[in-house]
């Protein structure tokens, strides 16, 4: 993911982008963007306005073309998706003085899903299921446009009005995500781009983006707000993405024993075809949930994760990493993150330091058989 360059000016309060989007305040800032307050000076509408940073150092170059290009096919085709729980987008268009592109959407007031999780621990069942069936609405009303999230993940789901019986959600970023991406289908050295806590095995193995993507996301944010925590908690990018690729997610056993169990199971299938064929089925599957079946969660005996680690980071992928490995074998990945945590292991690390521990209890056991034989 292309990281706000620090020399990146912050637009001051006034300016007008393009004679027509007057800038009134400043929002937030991700790993791709900054997003501000705006008023529409030609219809005087309150609205956001989301600057991505995606160009390369050379505006001339093909590559900043390129990436132009495709950017504004993604954003022409998310903004054909009809759908109340999807973020309406008004316009885009590229900053006149500065060269980077934006987006022109409708202004949210509340804060999204991950604030609210680290805030309030788990949601209620009920709530929870109010939460994720418009989130599966919209995705399959997307994946008909042919446009799949590929990030999907509680920061990306804002919540209106939140806690209210007014409560409303939208899906952020749909349709953005592969124009701020390399290429979907790469060959020989490449790059992996995600959230490593939501990567799908098939992404990190093949770079394989269809909607059962997005369904497996959506089974780990269900589980999420049922958990009050992600399923995969470690801050470590390399050890997320072994247990997704193995398929050893490590779901709290008494969610999987309830009701809910089965479902989440089946969206988190480490194969695609062993998933909710669409987000439609998953949405009926969950309506023949009955939510007060599910029991309260255990309390929680350690902190939430830092939330440092939700942030999208890029992957470089060695070419022995390409496709056409047995589904079994882990990769072996060589990481670049744009993270603060340690640097990330490979795999063998993992292992070595497993087999080590198996050894030494191995040794522990077998001198404390020979001290009891000695009495």
């Amino acid at each position: 993911m292309t990281s706000i360059p620090p020399q990146t000016p912050r637009i001051p309060d006034g300016a007008l982008l393009n004679n027509r989007y007057r800038i009134t305040g400043f929002l937030g800032l991700g790993g791709h963007a900054a997003v501000y307050a705006a008023v529409d000076t030609l219809i005087e509408r309150d609205v956001a306005v989301k600057v991505l940073y995606l160009l390369s150092e050379d505006n001339t170059s093909p590559e900043h073309h390129s990436r132009l290009e495709r950017f504004r096919a993604e954003a022409r085709l998310a903004a054909k998706i009809r759908h109340p729980a999807v973020v309406t987008i008004f316009d885009m268009g590229t900053i006149d003085q500065l060269g980077f592109p934006f987006i022109v959407m409708e202004h949210l007031a509340g804060h999204d899903l991950r604030a609210e999780l680290r805030a309030n621990g788990p949601l209620h069942p009920e709530r929870a299921l109010r939460i994720i069936k418009p989130c599966l609405d919209a995705l399959h009303a997307g994946h008909e446009q042919d446009v799949v999230h590929r990030d999907l993940k509680p920061a990306n789901i804002f919540l209106l009005h939140p806690g209210t019986d007014r409560e409303e959600v939208r899906i952020l970023d749909f349709g953005i995500a592969r124009a701020l991406h390399s290429d979907a289908r790469l060959t020989g050295a490449g790059q992996l781009l995600g959230t490593p806590r939501y990567l799908a095995p098939e992404y990190i193995r093949e770079h394989r983006v269809t909607p059962a993507l997005d369904i497996y996301q959506s089974g780990l944010i269900l589980a999420e707000l049922l958990l009050g925590a992600p399923v995969l908690t470690s801050p470590d990018a390399m050890e997320c993405i072994i247990r997704h690729t193995q398929g050893n997610l490590g779901i709290a056993p008494w969610l999987l024993d309830s009701p809910w169990g089965p479902l989440i199971q089946r969206a988190t299938a480490r194969r695609p075809a062993d998933r909710f064929p669409s987000a439609l089925e998953f949405r009926r599957a969950l309506d023949a949930l009955d939510p007060k079946l599910l029991p309260a969660p255990p309390a929680p005996t350690a902190p939430l994760p830092d939330p440092g680690a939700d942030h999208s980071i890029q992957i470089t992928v060695t070419e022995e990493d390409t496709p056409k490995r047995a589904a079994n074998r882990p990769h072996r990945l060589d990481a670049t993150t744009q993270l603060p945590p340690q640097p990330l292991p490979r795999p063998r690390h993992h292992l070595a330091l497993a087999a080590a521990a198996v050894a030494a209890l191995a040794l522990i056991a077998a001198a404390l058989a020979w001290l009891l034989s000695l009495r």
